[in-house]
């Protein structure tokens, strides 16, 4: 089983498009958190529904950004 781990992304929802590829081949996605750039500034939500849009394994928790 091939996994694709990421985590930190931090409100940058365009280094998804970049890993595509990565996506297409792995059999799950782990994603550790911080998906909102920090708090209060940049929610997470945009990159999430991104995310869950490029595959459809995915397993995430919550960082201390989110």
């Amino acid at each position: 089983m091939k996994f694709l781990v990421m985590t930190d992304i931090h409100g940058n929802s365009s280094v998804l498009d970049k890993l595509d590829d990565e996506f297409k081949s792995c059999d799950a996605v782990l994603f550790g958190g911080d998906f909102a750039d920090v708090i209060g500034k940049l929610p997470g939500e945009p990159v999430l529904e991104k995310l869950c849009s490029k595959h459809d394994e995915i397993y995430a928790v919550l960082g201390n950004h989110d």
